[in-house]
């Protein structure tokens, strides 16, 4: 399998920590692939990972399907999961604001926001059959990343990054091309899932935060936000998910499948994901994320005045290295647990 080897996606160092390998454990797509920390920044990130053709196959239809519901409950979780994000975003945008969604996907999000009336919404999506779904709603989509669509410099009142910053290959250059498109004084909204919650700390390596090799970055409240700073936002505000019930409910599913025959596995992962249960089990995974730590979470930065300079220095020396790492071997071994060189040597004292 093609696979790229990769210096730190957040500051372009080469040095890391080697932290384990790990496979597709959600849907089982095959290969190994290397996940590290940066010794510069702490940030961890998947070393080694499918180049951009290989990455495709790791996105079936299957990974972004609709739930199964009866038409009431579902309107109940929406009121709860998109109503809040909806209500969030429109707050901050104002009543004639301009809403930029990055990875719309279906366009659900989007369609609500646009629906409430007198916003301005835009979304960007790579995906071509999500691209069209977005469309059919009505909806103006960019198609692509955010590393080839034109944007409208300061145009944007609010950007949106709901779980799709793990997914990016280069955050820092994207995170300076959003700084450009949102206006000063403007938000950006991120939610992704965090490395010092306490599901994190929970389940280890089966974490399924980590998404082998989806997500490409998994960040703590310390490395997220000082990614944001560096691109020309800053943090203001903390919210934690009570979703965050899936992360434990995706867990246990995974080591059913793994551990038990497979009707067997198939009762576990229908009982834990049936929307009632995910109902009843909300109160209590917000009190375990006020008491330990959220896991899930979303954070609301503001773009601050002047250009991001540094950030689009980095940003530009970041995607440099990472086409620069294009079509070189990964290398076949698991270093040991001690900072090393982008070469794998150990530095010098």
């Amino acid at each position: 399998m093609p696979t790229l080897t990769v210096p730190c996606p957040a500051c372009g160092a080469p040095d890391h920590v080697p932290l384990h390998a790990a496979r597709d454990r959600w849907l089982g797509v095959p290969g190994t692939f290397r996940w590290a920390r940066c010794a510069a920044c702490d940030q961890a990130y998947l070393r080694e990972r499918p180049d951009d053709a290989e990455l495709a196959r790791f996105y079936p239809p299957a990974y972004v399907r609709p739930g199964r519901a009866p038409a009431w409950l579902k309107r109940a979780l929406d009121r709860l999961d998109l109503g809040a994000r909806v209500r969030l975003v429109r707050s901050l945008a104002g009543p004639s604001g301009r809403v930029l969604d990055v990875g719309c996907a279906r366009g659900d999000f989007l369609a609500a926001v646009r629906d409430g009336g007198g916003v301005a919404a835009l979304g960007v999506e790579p995906s071509a059959w999500l691209a069209d779904a977005a469309e059919a709603r009505g909806l103006s989509v960019r198609r692509g990343t955010l590393s080839d669509v034109d944007l409208p410099p300061a145009g944007v009142d609010v950007a949106t990054l709901w779980d799709v910053v793990e997914h990016l290959p280069a955050p820092a250059a994207d995170l300076a091309r959003l700084a450009a498109a949102v206006r000063p004084g403007g938000h950006l909204v991120v939610a992704t899932p965090l490395l010092d919650g306490w599901e994190a700390r929970a389940w280890g390596q089966r974490w399924p935060g980590w998404d082998t090799p989806r997500h490409l970055a998994v960040y703590t409240h310390e490395t997220l936000e000082r990614l944001l700073s560096t691109a020309g936002f800053q943090a203001v505000a903390w919210r934690y998910t009570s979703e965050s019930y899936l992360i434990t409910a995706m867990a246990v599913s995974q080591a059913a499948r793994e551990l038990l025959p497979r009707p067997a596995a198939a009762l576990v992962h229908a009982a834990l994901h049936a929307r009632p249960v995910r109902l009843l089990m909300r109160p209590v995974f917000a009190a375990l994320d006020r008491l330990l730590g959220g896991c899930w979470a979303t954070v609301v930065a503001v773009r601050t005045a002047g250009p991001p300079a540094a950030a689009t220095a980095l940003a530009s020396a970041a995607r440099t290295t990472v086409q620069s790492a294009r079509g070189s071997a990964a290398s076949g071994h698991l270093p040991a647990p001690a900072a090393v060189n982008g070469d794998g040597a150990t530095p010098c004292a």
